[in-house]
């Protein structure tokens, strides 16, 4: 949110009511049931989990699929074409098949690992990005160490990271790889223009922002421990072979998390999920979660393989997280209850050390807390919520809009005139928020490939009646 020099002290610009209309509808109460309200128990409903889909979390099963063949265009043609509506969809179902996006999100995401192998094309992510690429960038000056390079080692159940300080010299990596440790690119999609659009349409597809890292590892080797991630992964076998070993979520309170695990130590594991070889033109998608490792079988070549990540804090509590702190400005400034003072004598009955007291203040007082947080839910902007939760996040970091060859020739033809016919890059390249008394135009088009490179989501501020 951009915050204004006069609003200091006042509830977000988003979360004030636009202009009311000039009247009241004439069907109200088919305008609520519209617009998403629901009662109690439906609000109950769609906020739990039941016992049966939480155990199936905890010990899934792997989804195995082979594709034969692959007769419909490459993801580099895919890539290549116009822009238009439905191309984030082809590509994401390039990228998966045999299984259709459409599959993926009602039975597979964030529920399952899923293995794909193609035994009949193995150079299926051959051109995407390879040790060829990597070994070029190691040799141009600029690449730092732990931003993006890593140098690490698994053995004898201790991974060690080998990173020197400031730039990585390209014989130094090279060296250490050479002598069996796995080196890790981060942030990859800053150098291959390929990885950009692959990303940009991924994060089209998801509706959130999406990551890489490159792993180079020589046969015989591991270099990272055991561990799970906050982020839902695909991995992309393009060189050799590796690995897997796969376990379940350990506890619920793992299930889906927040943030990546500590490396674990192998007798904590039991038995595994799942273990498999990726071979070139493989794909393995894991849930967070999904406690993973994976090393290189000997005798072989390297592997090379790219993690492309979705979903890292896009979940629902983040986005009410956000919500919440707007919400409880709104019902404060409405409801002076909110801003009374706290009952004097309150810390003599609540609080841990009263927790058995029978005095019945303390029911009071519980009842106080939560009719007033029944009322900042009930000021819960959901819409405003939603649109500062895309913008702040998803906007602000995702990849600038990678133009196909077509539409790289237009632009370059300079800026248009009056007479230009205008279309949209993508059809998610901007989102309209109303902030007060303004129409703000978020868009992503002048975002670098550097995660947040741009201090704040870029804008086009308009006052509502002149509101595209």
């Amino acid at each position: 949110k951009r915050k204004r020099d006069d609003e200091a002290d006042e509830a977000p610009p988003w979360l004030a009511a636009p202009p009311e209309p000039a009247g009241p509808s004439a069907d109200a109460e088919e305008d609520d049931d519209a617009n998403g309200s629901f009662g109690a128990d439906e609000a109950l409903a769609f906020g739990t989990v039941d016992r049966a889909e939480v155990d199936a979390l905890l010990r899934p099963e792997l989804l195995s699929l082979s594709l034969s063949e692959w007769s419909a265009v490459s993801g580099h043609d895919i890539l290549a074409m116009p822009d238009q509506s439905d191309k984030s969809d082809r590509l994401f179902g390039w990228l998966l098949a045999p299984l259709t996006p459409q599959r993926f999100e009602e039975e597979v995401r964030e529920r399952r690992p899923v293995h794909v192998s193609r035994p009949h094309d193995r150079s299926y992510y051959r051109g995407w990005f390879g040790s060829d690429e990597l070994r070029a960038l190691l040799r141009a000056p600029g690449l730092t160490y732990t931003d993006e390079v890593d140098v690490t080692r698994y053995e004898g159940g201790r991974r060690t990271t080998l990173n020197g300080e400031g730039v990585a010299p390209a014989e130094e990596v090279l060296a250490q790889q050479a002598r069996g440790c796995s080196v890790r690119l981060s942030w990859p999609q800053r150098h291959s223009t390929k990885l950009w659009g692959l990303l940009a349409a991924l994060e089209e597809w998801f509706g959130c922002g999406a990551g890489c890292n490159a792993y180079w590892t020589p046969a015989g080797t591991q270099g990272f421990a055991p561990h799970y991630d906050d982020v839902d992964v695909f991995v992309l076998q393009v060189e050799g072979e590796k690995r897997w070993t796969l376990h379940p979520p350990r506890s619920e309170e793992e299930l889906l998390p927040r943030a990546s695990s500590v490396d674990f130590e192998q007798a904590s594991l039991g038995p595994p999920l799942a273990e498999l070889t990726l071979s070139p033109g493989d794909l393995l998608y894991l849930p967070r979660g999904t406690v993973h490792q994976a090393r290189t079988p000997p005798g072989g070549p390297a592997s090379l393989h790219l993690t492309v990540s979705v979903s890292r804090r896009h979940t629902w509590r983040d986005l009410l997280e956000l919500g919440l702190m707007g919400a409880l400005e709104t019902a404060a400034a409405s409801n002076v209850a909110f801003r009374r003072a706290l009952p004097r004598q309150h810390l003599s009955y609540v609080g841990a050390m009263h927790s058995d007291s029978t005095d019945p203040r303390r029911a009071e007082f519980a009842q106080q807390a939560h009719a007033l947080l029944s009322q900042v839910l009930a000021s819960l902007p959901v819409d405003a919520v939603a649109d500062q939760f895309a913008v702040q996040n998803w906007m602000h970091e995702r990849m600038p809009p990678l133009a196909p060859p077509d539409d790289a020739r237009r632009l370059a033809h300079g800026k248009p005139n009056l007479d230009a016919r205008v279309r949209m890059r993508s059809r998610s390249v901007a989102r309209l928020a109303v902030e007060g008394e303004l129409a703000v135009l978020y868009h992503h088009a002048g975002n670098t490939r550097v995660y947040r490179e741009i201090d704040e989501p870029q804008h086009i501020d308009f006052d509502l009646d002149a509101a595209p």
